[in-house]
């Protein structure tokens, strides 16, 4: 089996000086890592983060893991959180605020999609040596006070799935020109045929069509949950989603510590097993710094 694991830099400033930890997540299987720019989390995402070479901004993440990574012979993404972003100043109109702890830039609005791209483009540009982007949070929140309260700010709010997949469709287009590949992270539930489950119209996200068109080339249901049962359920509907395009990879999102599981490294084996089972060779493991030496060495007993 193939492993990944995101990295977050914040939790990961300990390994600046550590070159090693790059072997050891090799040593357990670990080989792609998805690495954050940008982060959504709190007022000022570049306190301890810089791009594009800005001097006045000290630990570049992006550099630092890109160089690595290439000394290690890992292959690499750039995670992007899309859309719960305030770091495109000019888009403070487009920005939906009381979603939880994010400042979320409407998915529908007409303005929103070309400043993206030209981030995502100097991204890609300027830190090439990674394999390709791993888009996230490219969805409309399922909190979003614009549709609760019904005000719709954004007069195409409904039509928030047509809208996502044109983006994910120009931001495929951009991938190829540069030769990337495109990840992006998705729900499912038991339900999900991909655009008809209450999940999917909660967060207009038809991942469904961007399997069968094409535009990506592998799909990351986050699958986090403590429920064995849960689990295995929405594992099988995933793979039978998929099964509209055999050429699109599967990799199984499992939430070793998140907001929605936290897994021991017994309760991690076990659904990793499950993925095992459903004839699935890629997981990944939601984030790095919620990986211990035990959950390290429960991997290396799935090292083909």
């Amino acid at each position: 089996m193939q492993f990944s694991t995101w990295i977050k830099p914040r939790e990961s400033l300990k390994y600046e000086n550590n070159n090693d930890v790059f072997g050891q997540l090799k040593d357990c299987g670990i080989n792609c890592v998805y690495v954050l720019a940008f982060s959504p989390f709190g007022s000022d995402p570049y306190r301890f983060e810089k791009y594009f070479g800005e001097t006045r901004l000290g630990y570049d993440a992006l550099k630092f893991y890109m160089d690595r990574i290439v000394e290690h012979g890992l292959y690499s993404e750039i995670w992007m959180p899309v859309y719960p972003n305030s770091w495109i100043r000019e888009l403070k109109d487009e920005l939906i605020t009381g979603v939880g702890d994010k400042c979320w830039l409407c998915p529908t609005s007409e303005k929103t999609s070309k400043p993206l791209l030209q981030v995502i483009k100097q991204l890609v540009k300027n830190y090439g040596n990674f394999n390709g982007l791993n888009a996230d949070y490219v969805r409309c929140s399922p909190i979003c006070p614009e549709r609760i309260d019904g005000s719709k700010r954004f007069p195409r709010c409904e039509q928030g799935s047509d809208e996502i997949t044109k983006f994910i469709r120009k931001l495929s287009e951009v991938m190829k020109r540069y030769n990337k590949r495109l990840s992006v992270d998705v729900f499912v539930d038991s339900q999900n045929d991909g655009t008809t489950s209450y999940e999917s119209i909660r967060v207009h996200q038809d991942w469904r069509k961007w399997a069968e068109e094409g535009y990506v080339d592998r799909a990351i249901p986050l699958i986090y949950t403590k429920s064995q049962t849960d689990f295995e359920e929405r594992v099988k509907r995933s793979k039978e989603i998929m099964k509209i395009n055999t050429d699109i990879e599967l990799e199984i999102g499992i939430g070793v510590k998140s907001n929605l599981s936290k897994l021991t490294p017994e309760q991690m084996g076990k659904q990793i097993r499950v993925v095992k089972k459903a004839h699935i060779d890629r997981v990944a493991l939601f984030p790095l710094h919620g990986l211990t030496n035990r959950h390290l060495k429960i991997l290396k007993n799935f090292v083909d």
